[in-house]
């Protein structure tokens, strides 16, 4: 015999099972069910101070009011929380917090009061403490159930776009280089420096960089030539290409052509897929974008007149992401020309390429963005420029001023939001305030964290650094329903 179940039936037996999964609350003896929710909860307009910065460069501060409506109040009514996953900004006064609320099929809604937990009639004009947690109560139309919610307010302790650096100890045995670079591969910090004679290879944990173990040894110039592809680090050294083995602990040779032939003399960087460098007369080469060999190495076409515009020194390769299409890479080249054939050069030399590894992949050009521009916003020419990605655009800063630049020293870090074709100077990005190095030895970088690190010629510091709003984690989001 079959049993038969009709589709009310149905509907009853599932409406009496979300109502058992609900959680008891015992106070006063009354149990929550659908008869005693809370359907929604929005904050009104917030009273919040901001800092800003004068024409003269002061720090000023200023009282305005932000939309409390921007931030969703998210209500999980299995743990009876009511919360704001977006914190809200700094120095938002919660003190005194106009709110709207509603509950299900009529219930009323109570808040307890913070002294003798006696529970008040909520209204929605009056303002309410959220410096501590809040309980609202909400009973039911009938007065048989009732559920508790804790309501917290959620409010960022930092300034979003506040930098904030950290001394993360000294590296003895890099204080006395004559030369380095630097960058973050693996969750590791590789650096090349040179003491004049060869280059040794250096490489420690991203997370404590306290260990620093020595991975090798390459001629004096080596140092120059790294760069990261398929997040391992590459070096170029007299011709020879070569990348880390699998288990990170020795060199291999990287190109493995019929001919063994590399024409690069010089790397210029990578946008994660290829390796590119140019050959002792400047022309432009690039790898095949096999990750576990680099050979097939193919000339990269400059252009006419503006070829001449392409650096010969302190070159920086910063790979950037494509918004539009992830299978388009951009690679930023940043470096300076030749002191000796262009001494009277103020600004540094940049240069962008658009790679398009899709199915239908066509060849883009390279293209000369310093003589696009031609603004008052260049990035200066810099002894040991140094520029890396950070926060979708770019950071770059460097030692004195060179031929026609007369900058100081660490002076500014110069920011780039449009892929290199202009760059400013933002009062929240700054060296740290007690930053000593060389003018001439020091590297930086950074890493997938959001973090900088730049260790300093002559004393060996290491430096990490990062803007708050970058470092702030996000919180859960739970479904209202």
């Amino acid at each position: 015999m079959k049993l038969i179940i009709s589709p009310l039936t149905w509907v009853v037996l599932l409406s009496m099972m979300i109502t058992s999964c609900l959680p008891s609350d015992e106070e006063d003896g009354l149990v929550a069910n659908n008869d005693a929710a809370m359907a929604t909860f929005a904050l009104g307009g917030l009273k919040c101070i901001q800092h800003t910065t004068t024409s003269s460069g002061a720090d000023s501060v200023y009282a305005t009011t932000i939309a409390g409506s921007q931030y969703k109040m998210y209500i999980d009514q299995l743990q009876g929380l009511i919360y704001n996953a977006d914190s809200l900004p700094c120095g938002t006064d919660v003190s005194k917090v106009v709110v709207s609320a509603t509950s299900k099929n009529g219930g009323t809604i109570g808040i307890k009061n913070t002294e003798d937990d006696k529970v008040e009639t909520f209204v929605t004009t009056d303002s309410i403490d959220f410096t501590q947690p809040r309980k609202f109560i909400v009973t039911s139309q009938d007065g048989t159930y009732k559920r508790v919610y804790t309501v917290m307010l959620n409010v960022h302790k930092e300034q979003a776009d506040s930098f904030q650096w950290k001394k993360m100890g000294v590296a003895a045995q890099l204080s006395s280089l004559k030369g380095m670079k630097m960058v973050v591969a693996a969750n590791r910090i590789w650096v090349l420096g040179s003491d004049g004679t060869q280059t040794q290879v250096y490489c420690t944990s991203a997370t404590q960089p306290d260990n620093w173990e020595t991975k090798g040894t390459f001629s004096a110039d080596a140092y120059k030539n790294l760069v990261v592809c398929h997040n391992k680090p590459f070096i170029l050294d007299n011709g020879t290409l070569w990348k880390i083995d699998a288990n990170d602990t020795s060199w291999e040779i990287a190109e493995y052509s019929s001919n063994g032939a590399c024409p690069m003399k010089q790397l210029v960087g990578s946008d994660g897929v290829k390796v590119f460098g140019v050959d002792e007369s400047g022309k432009l080469y690039a790898s095949n974008g096999d990750e576990n060999s680099c050979n097939d190495f193919t000339e990269e076409e400059l252009g006419g007149e503006e070829a001449a515009f392409f650096p010969t020194d302190d070159f920086n390769g910063v790979p950037l992401p494509v918004s539009t299409n992830n299978e388009f890479t951009r690679l930023v080249v940043i470096g300076n020309r030749s002191i000796d054939q262009y001494p009277s050069d103020a600004t540094a030399m940049v240069w962008q390429k658009l790679s398009d590894y899709g199915d239908f992949a066509e060849n883009q050009p390279w293209q000369c963005l310093s003589e696009e521009a031609r603004t008052s916003f260049q990035l200066p020419r810099l002894t040991n420029l140094t520029a890396f990605q950070y926060d979708g655009g770019m950071l770059a800063f460097g030692g004195d001023g060179i031929g026609g630049s007369t900058h100081k020293a660490f002076g500014n870090l110069y920011v780039s939001v449009d892929g290199g074709l202009s760059w400013q100077t933002e009062k929240r990005f700054s060296l740290p305030e007690d930053f000593a190095s060389s003018k001439t030895v020091f590297a930086a970088t950074s890493d997938s964290q959001h973090y900088i690190w730049i260790i300093c010629g002559d004393n060996g510091q290491i430096w990490r650094g990062r803007l708050n709003r970058l470092g702030w984690k996000q919180n859960p989001k739970t479904f209202t329903e």
